[in-house]
């Protein structure tokens, strides 16, 4: 399907501190281009798209992420057999990420994928990274993953009545732990055990695992009915 949008491609870094997300603009063009997304009613929201990977097993490795400013048009598409969502807005961006931390990319991307929408705060020449959607709780800003994906802030989780049941994860890595289903908090009292996590995210998921040896370039495929 052919994708008719003009896309704009500003060049941006984005940052980490302290916890938070950052996008700055690195172009005066960029700066110019951001100042006028900002200044539309409704843009200060965009919507997630799509990214591009340099490495497509290696998720820290995001070259672009697109989204659209004041997402006004849901669509489905289907590309190469997979459904994909994307939004058609108001502006249409590519961010150019090639100049940011790898690792805050993927936090970013992350972030955005299981998280929805985000709001854009501008603060001296940089632009801060909210959900776009308040805390269920206390109508407080969401900024991590877990918080935006499950609309619960931190504060409001730790005196969330927890009520757990076993199931698969994810976050910095994907496991199979008893998590809230309030809050999406993991029990604190469960031990990790990574590779019998992993075994049965791919028997109760029915999905291949690939395990890459980093030091001799060597791969183990876990498939479905797999154990360890």
């Amino acid at each position: 399907m052919k994708d008719e949008r003009r896309w704009l491609h500003p060049a941006v870094e984005v940052r980490e501190e302290d916890g938070e997300l950052y996008l700055v603009p690195l172009s005066k063009r960029a700066k110019r281009l951001f100042v006028k997304i900002m200044k539309r009613p409704g843009c200060d929201v965009w919507g997630y798209c799509g990214a591009t990977f340099n490495n497509p097993h290696v998720k820290d490795f995001v070259t672009s992420l697109s989204f659209a400013a004041n997402p006004v048009d849901y669509i489905w598409q289907v590309e190469d057999n997979y459904f994909n969502h994307t939004y058609k807005g108001v502006f249409n961006l590519r961010l150019d990420l090639r100049n940011s931390d790898h690792s805050a990319s993927g936090w970013l991307r992350d972030r955005c994928f299981f998280g929805g929408d985000i709001k854009l705060l501008h603060q001296n020449g940089r632009y801060r990274i909210i959900s776009a959607e308040p805390c269920n709780g206390c109508d407080g800003e969401l900024k991590s993953m877990i918080e935006a994906e499950w609309k619960t802030c931190n504060a409001c989780a730790k005196v969330c009545e927890h009520q757990y049941k076993p199931g698969i994860t994810h976050g910095n890595t994907i496991g199979y732990a008893p998590f809230c289903t309030i809050c999406g908090r993991v029990d604190p009292d469960h031990t990790r055990e990574p590779m019998a996590e992993l075994a049965k995210v791919v028997n109760e998921g029915g999905v291949d695992a690939l395990i890459l040896n980093h030091d001799d370039g060597s791969a183990t495929v876990l498939r479905p009915k797999t154990s360890i």
